[in-house]
């Protein structure tokens, strides 16, 4: 069988291709939910070899060997795509030979059946369908029928999975780690059985610390006990499972918010079961932020993550019973945020949109998500509460709507409400009760409790009004699950209970019992209500008014005369358009050469048109400057502007702004993805096309987005005339996007051009703040002048005196001349840009500071080779000095010298800014240097800089050791030296230019020849000024300190000066 995989398959993105296999947990739910009682699997032989490839993809697969080329005619293992292209074909010949009801996973096939007989013809059949389809199937690769059998790793049983007697005697003979690596081996051996184990997370918190980079590996008791722990736990981990449906099945969900973590576990009881059955058990520890959220926020972020688990296992239409620990249910249906919460609006409308949309699901009789108060089942028999106490409250006592009660009995009706805040260090609560009838509202609060508490005193309050008006009936309409269970039904099983629950007293029993004994004097009928209406809902009304609005003539006359003049926009004046709206917000892209990562986009509401406008940064003024350019430049002032609420839109400039113009700035809160509107299915949209003409990615995004977001407008239409539009159209995600053809994602070469120059570089930033970089120029200022100073003085000092007018002094001169421009190549540019708050360097400038600071710095290494020449010549050999060293050799080194400096300088200047630039432009240093403008760079051409680098490289560790040939030839000369005075006297002259060389070799090998693992930004910065700015700073300081001649020729100048 020849399979062609060809171009076609191989080069669609890598999500396209991954999509087309399920995941093992995905499997393992679906599995589950089947509770079969006989089970076989298959599992092909070989399936990967089994799978030719075709003759123009084998090209793709070619590698190398011992000098021998090979290549692969069938489908290769090691390819990251091969399990899913192996995948999809045995899926394709399944459904093409009508296989009966199975389960795949690559090439691991499952079948069930409730019979032997049943599962052995299934089987049969799919074997019969692999082998006809080219696939071997080996005997002793087909297990079953059985009872029980292992399938993904995980033993199967009555549809219930549990985890193999192999794996738990593996897990629980290991012993303890003895470095991090072991220790992650440890926890990826027990992490794939998580769901068996309740509070998982918190378990093995320590031993997640250990592994962590930035600590040490310390085994200690704490760590030492989880251990013994966790292994405890696999040992006696449950089986989880069987899924099952149905009416009469109940699914209850624990979850629990503890000081260290969120636990949260699901269970099913079946008619006639004593004790439930656990489908699976959760955890995770708080990140960041969630640590400090109030007991509430945890309890329903426990919840929240609690109901999306359960969903993914039992599915979303049947009926959820919540169980927190707190209730949770209260706050989602009042859909307001309370006045003390950490968490953000944002999160708080995420949790209220899922809770709500979950709950409302199903019929009133059997709403998506009952809340019930009850203990967890995590204990010495893994059972549920008794049976008596688990059935559903009888609503006998339940009220009818307030609206439906007749006109005499609604002055018996009261709603109540309660709030908690936290004031200063103290909680303060508030109960209220409301009279509909007399328009009269009541309230008590005071100090020391919490919300639930308010509950109670509400309800207090209600039955003294009614105590003390003596009513003969109260109706109460409250928005707690709490209150409503408790007057339902729950009173009374408390009562009989002697108001404990397994042997502990129930939550605030004193109040409990005071309500319950006025309840059975006072007949109380109870309705929960949805106190408040959900933003949702709000929102909806508010937008039919807005409709209705606008659709009235009067209406629009009254705006059209509130409107005193039109405004006056770039040369023309802008005509107001009612009942029109735009959709703004930022999208984040890979940072362009000219520094812009983010697109500001704008949607109009009534057409969908699209209008985009690149910047660099996500703020007030930027969102300003795009919608005079794009929208009230080209369509005119609108009525309304919808956007989020963050810092870049709700800014006191654009609150002005919007003012000044007379538009309507509507703010709404991010929502999660199911109530994401039509603007970020735009920019969905904008993203697919920027990275289809991209190549598969984002590279050079900006000069595509113009023709992307035409791309977006005209979507559906491939006559409208756009901008350069040459290519074929094909379909993306729903829209028409150009087909962008790209050879190379698999392995293959790729030749890019450098298709726009660049223009300028980025440099990076000295500071983030401006106080910062107000600190770092003047003291590159102070740095400067210093330099300045004793550069400038040894110059004049050697050129005016003529007792220096030797060769050391010479070229120490020469010395001085290289130090002064090397700090004024690299050190201005930062400051400019330091005061300035800028980062940019023209290309020209860029390629100057290249040439001027090679030059420099290679002719100071020059230099000092030499005088460690001079040192040698006038200590080693002091009678051949004037003759070796005359005036006219002195000269000739040095022009040897500037020559090599500027020629070396001049073709790495020539050769780095030759090379095409396709990676950006923004460098890594504050100042231009080779390295980083290499790293740029996206031809091939560069391995020519690289062997150009690497001969200068070996030149300068030429010079290097005659540096230190001569200076070990210097040492032993000064040892031969009888007197005293004359080794010091050599010492003297020597000092000096080893602590410039050693300075100056020093600081290039840590900038250059450090080690990559303790590389980091602020690191790289402070080696670069190191190497750069303190050795010319510092050169002329080591010169004066120790020759007493320049000290001396110093001070006759000064004098001379001042006399003068």
């Amino acid at each position: 069988m020849e399979i062609d995989c060809g171009l076609p398959c191989l080069e669609r993105s890598d999500s396209t291709i991954e999509r087309c296999c399920a995941g093992e947990l995905e499997l393992q739910y679906e599995l589950e939910s089947k509770a079969a009682k006989w089970y076989a699997t298959i599992d092909i032989a070989n399936a990967f070899f089994s799978i030719p490839l075709a003759a123009e993809c084998r090209p793709q697969f070619a590698f190398t060997w011992r000098g021998v080329q090979y290549t692969w005619n069938r489908l290769p293992q090691g390819w990251k795509h091969s399990p899913t292209i192996c995948h999809g074909l045995i899926q394709a010949a399944l459904e093409k030979g009508e296989a009966p009801e199975h389960l795949q996973y690559i090439d691991d096939i499952i079948v069930w059946g409730n019979t032997a007989m049943e599962v052995f013809e299934k089987g049969e059949k799919i074997i019969q369908i692999l082998l006809k389809a080219g696939f071997p199937v080996k005997k002793s690769k087909v297990k079953g029928p059985a009872r029980e059998i292992q399938f993904l790793g995980v033993k199967w049983h009555d549809g219930r999975r549990q985890i193999p007697t192999e794996v738990i005697n593996k897990i629980t003979a290991m012993c303890p780690p003895t470095n991090k690596r072991e220790t992650q081996a440890f926890l990826g051996a027990i992490g794939f059985w998580r769901l068996h184990i309740p509070e998982y997370s918190q378990i093995v918190s320590p031993l997640y610390l250990v592994t962590r980079k930035k600590n040490h590996f310390h085994w200690g008791p704490e760590e030492q006990q989880a251990f013994a722990q966790i292994k405890q736990e696999i040992a006696h981990a449950v089986a989880l499972g069987p899924v099952r449906t149905g009416p009469e099945v109940k699914n209850m969900l624990y979850s629990v918010a503890g000081n260290n973590g969120l636990s949260w576990s699901l269970w099913q009881k079946g008619p006639g079961e004593t004790r439930g059955r656990p489908l699976g058990f959760w955890s995770r520890s708080y990140r960041g932020s969630k640590a400090n959220y109030t007991p509430t926020e945890k309890e329903i972020l426990a919840a929240y993550e609690g109901v999306q688990a359960a969903s993914e296992v039992v599915g979303t239409e049947t009926q959820l019973l919540l169980a927190p620990q707190l209730p949770v249910l209260g706050w989602m249906f009042k859909a307001e945020v309370p006045s003390t919460h950490h968490a953000t609006n944002a999160t708080w409308s995420k949790w209220i949109a899922l809770i709500t949309q979950r709950a409302h699901i199903g019929n009133p009789n059997r709403p998506g998500i009952l809340e019930i108060i009850t203990n967890w089942p995590e204990g010495e028999k893994f059972g549920l509460m008794d049976e008596e106490e688990q059935e559903q409250v009888t609503r006998t006592k339940e009220a009818p709507p307030y609206n439906q009660l007749p006109a005499e009995e609604t002055r018996y009706a009261l709603f109540t409400d309660s709030s908690c805040r936290i004031v200063g260090m103290n909680r303060k609560w508030k109960a209220a009760v409301w009279s509909p009838t007399r328009q009269v509202a009541q309230a008590t609060e005071g100090e020391g409790g919490s919300s639930p508490l308010a509950e109670f005193k509400s309800v207090q309050l209600a039955l003294d009004i009614a105590e003390r008006e003596k009513w003969p009936k109260l109706y109460l309409y409250t928005d707690s699950w709490m209150v409503a269970n408790a007057l339902w039904g729950w009173l009374e099983k408390w009562k009989k209970a002697n108001w404990q629950r397994r042997g502990k007293p129930i939550w605030a029993a004193d109040e409990w019992k005071d309500i319950a004994t006025r309840v059975e004097k006072l007949p109380v009928k109870v309705r929960h209500v949805d106190a408040h209406v959900p933003e949702s809902r709000a929102n909806e009304e508010h937008q039919n008014n807005e409709q209705v609005i606008h659709d009235c003539e009067t209406c629009a006359a009254i705006k059209q005369a509130k409107r005193v003049k039109p405004l006056w926009y770039g040369g023309r004046w802008s005509k107001y358009k009612y009942g029109e709206a735009w959709q703004i917000d930022y999208i984040t892209l890979p940072q362009t050469r000219q520094g812009k990562r983010y697109v500001l986009t704008m949607a109009k509401a009534t057409t969908r048109w699209l209008e985009t406008y690149p910047v660099p940064h996500s703020t007030a003024r930027n969102t300003i400057l795009g919608l005079k350019k794009q929208v009230l430049w080209r369509h005119g002032t609108p009525e309304r502007i919808e956007s989020d609420n963050r810092t870049h839109f709700k800014n006191s400039l654009i609150n002005n702004g919007a003012k000044e113009h007379g538009i309507e700035w509507v703010y709404h809160t991010p929502y999660h993805a199911p109530a994401s509107g039509k603007g970020e299915k735009y920019n969905g949209l904008l993203k697919t096309t920027l990275k289809a003409l991209g190549g598969g990615s984002f590279r050079n995004w900006e000069q595509h987005l113009a023709k992307a977001t035409w791309l977006v407008n005209t979507r559906g239409s491939t006559n409208r005339a756009g901008p350069a539009q040459s290519e074929s159209l094909h379909t993306v995600d729903g829209g028409k996007v150009p087909v962008v053809h790209v050879r190379g994602l698999h392995g293959q070469s790729e030749e890019m051009s450098n298709s726009s120059s660049v223009s300028h570089f980025l440099l990076l930033a000295l500071a983030d703040t401006w106080q910062l970089q107000l600190l770092h120029f003047c003291l590159f200022l102070g740095i400067s002048l210093a330099a300045l100073l004793g550069n400038g003085l040894i110059i004049s000092t050697v050129a005016c005196g003529h007792l220096l007018h030797t060769p050391m002094f010479f070229f120490l001169l020469n010395l001085a001349l290289t130090d002064l421009g090397s700090i004024c190549t690299a050190v201005p540019k930062a400051m400019h840009n330091s005061l300035w708050d800028t980062r940019n360097i023209s290309y020209k400038g860029c390629a100057a500071q290249v040439f001027f600071f090679l030059f420099f710095i290679s002719a100071e290494y020059s230099f000092l080779t030499i005088m460690s020449y001079d040192r040698y010549m006038s200590i080693c050999k002091p009678l051949h000095y004037g003759t070796l060293l005359g005036s006219r050799a002195c000269a000739h080194m040095a022009a040897a010298a500037w020559a090599s400096a500027f020629l070396n300088a001049l073709m790495q200047t020539a050769n780095t800014f030759s090379l095409p630039l396709c990676h950006g432009n923004v460098l890594g240093q504050f100042f231009c240097e080779i390295p980083h403008i290499l790293k740029l760079s996206c031809s091939k051409s560069y391995l020519r800089e690289l062997g150009l680098t690497a001969v200068t490289a070996s030149l300068s560790f030429g010079c290097f050791m005659f540096i230190v040939f001569s200076y070990v030839q210097i040492f032993r000369a000064m040892l031969r030296i009888p007197s005293e005075h004359g080794r010091h006297k050599a010492f003297s002259i020597c000092l000096p230019h080893l602590a410039v060389v050693s300075l100056f070799i020093s600081t290039d090998m840590l900038a250059y020849l450090k080690p990559p693992s303790i590389s980091s930004p602020s690191l790289d910065l402070a080696l670069s000024v190191l190497y750069s700015v303190v050795p010319p700073t510092l050169n002329p300081l080591i010169y004066s300190l120790r020759n007493q001649e320049l000290k001396a020729a110093v001070w006759r100048l000064m004098v001379s000066e001042t006399l003068n």
